[in-house]
């Protein structure tokens, strides 16, 4: 791979090695180009094509050894920028050794002809980068809607809100809700309570035609940048739900789904034909059936641990999440893992305190409480990749001190925990 780049603060062409410190990942936390670029592919329509605007955030775990940023930023750039002026890294003081790449506005086609996202992922593996629960995947869009357009995009959001949820990777309340919000939907009653119903028609028949026509968002707070979708920016409109993501197929279908859905807003808002109210027609529209099929799944999945009495909802300061015990065939990224005979000391601390009356012995339950979470903080580890052999985890605040354990001495040593993000749960609770 050349050494020669498009510089990512002036655009010209450079030698990658010639680079300072400040230039390969700026420390200005606020730093923005003075001028976007904006690219497209040959032939497109500049008023008409939409431009896409990803930001990716890492962790660079750490090892015995110092982490080299100016290494991980040039081998980045190298990827990124070989043949245009695409992107610029940052410091990310909101991610633990934090590593924030930040691409200009392109259209879709320019993307699919001259980023290759594939070897991307593949240099973030090599890498070490990793995304933990407090990594976000943002996408902003250059739409800046009317209050109608922005109704239309909350409609349908709402609509399918169970599909976002599963995309998310977001499953533990307190860290998710940090980096986003998605309390309008859940705080407004009519739009919880239809939410609520969209979910128990996806459990009974896979589906939902559950309308939404007659809900109203006027009340959405637009100037909340964290919110799920923020419409704060001057010029677009930015998804912030997703957590992290360090793997080609995730990113792909995730940024797949939010095209589909700008698509659909575009249409309608041309055609001025309105006729998405449920959730069966909008995955008809947006082709996204896989992906209502992996969430009636995990709803599903919920309704049966519900049912046995295996999902637990730890209600702790920042490990709030309903998680059940899971194996080493089924644990994926993103789930979290602690020692047995924690997880036992953990079991009994909860009986402890469900012995407890709320009301008497009220001091002694927060206490309790408090115990808990600082015990949990101290003992639990995310899941950041995992082989057919191996597992590689980092605790889940302060350090990202990587480590990696072999299979025969998890299924010893170690219990495994995979969490639902409450949201999709709200059916059961």
């Amino acid at each position: 791979m050349s050494n020669i780049i498009y510089h990512p603060i002036t655009g010209v062409k450079t030698n990658v090695n010639s680079l300072k410190s400040e230039e390969i990942r700026s420390p200005n936390r606020l730093y923005k180009p003075k001028e976007w670029k904006q690219y497209y592919y040959k032939d497109e329509n500049l008023d008409h094509t939409r431009l896409f605007g990803l930001e990716f955030e890492f962790n660079a775990c750490s090892g015995h050894a110092p982490i080299d940023f100016d290494m991980i930023g040039k081998e980045l750039l190298k990827v990124l920028n070989h043949n245009g002026q695409h992107v610029h890294i940052l410091e990310d003081h909101s991610v633990r050794n934090g590593v924030e790449i930040i691409f200009h506005p392109m259209s879709y086609q320019y993307m699919k002809h001259n980023i290759d996202f594939h070897q991307f992922f593949k240099v973030i593996q090599k890498l070490g980068l990793t995304t933990t629960h407090d990594t976000g995947f943002h996408i902003h869009v250059n739409l800046k809607p009317s209050l109608r357009e922005r109704n239309l995009m909350l409609r349908l959001f709402s609509i399918s809100y169970p599909l976002w949820l599963k995309l998310s990777q977001r499953k533990i309340m307190r860290l998710q809700n940090r980096y986003v919000s998605t309390e309008f939907f859940m705080m407004t009653d009519k739009i919880r309570d239809r939410h609520i119903t969209n979910l128990q028609k996806i459990l009974e028949t896979k589906t939902s035609y559950v309308s939404f026509k007659d809900l109203h968002y006027d009340n959405y707070d637009v100037h909340n940048r964290y919110n799920a979708i923020n419409f704060n920016n001057p010029h677009t409109t930015e998804f912030r739900l997703f957590g992290g993501t360090d793997e080609f197929n995730h990113f792909a279908q995730t940024f797949n789904f939010v095209v589909n859905f700008i698509a659909l807003v575009d249409e309608i808002s041309q055609t001025r034909i309105d006729d998405v109210f449920n959730l069966n027609e909008y995955v008809k529209r947006t082709n996204s059936q896989t992906l209502l099929n992996d969430t009636y799944k995990q709803i599903k999945k919920a309704e049966q641990l519900i049912r046995h009495n295996r999902l637990y909802y730890n209600h702790f300061y920042l490990l709030d999440t309903y998680w059940y015990e899971s194996t080493f065939k089924h644990i994926q990224k993103h789930d979290y893992l602690i020692k047995k005979r924690y997880y036992n000391d953990y079991l009994k601390l909860m009986s402890n305190l469900n012995k407890l009356n709320p009301v008497t012995d009220n001091h002694h339950i927060l206490r309790i409480k408090e115990d808990i979470n600082d015990f949990l903080l101290g003992v639990t580890y995310e899941i950041v990749r995992k082989t057919n052999n191996t597992i590689e985890i980092v605790p889940v605040i302060n350090s990202t001190f990587k480590s990696k354990i072999p299979k025969d001495k998890i299924e010893q040593e170690y219990t495994l925990l995979r969490c639902i993000n409450r949201d999709l749960l709200m059916l059961f609770f």
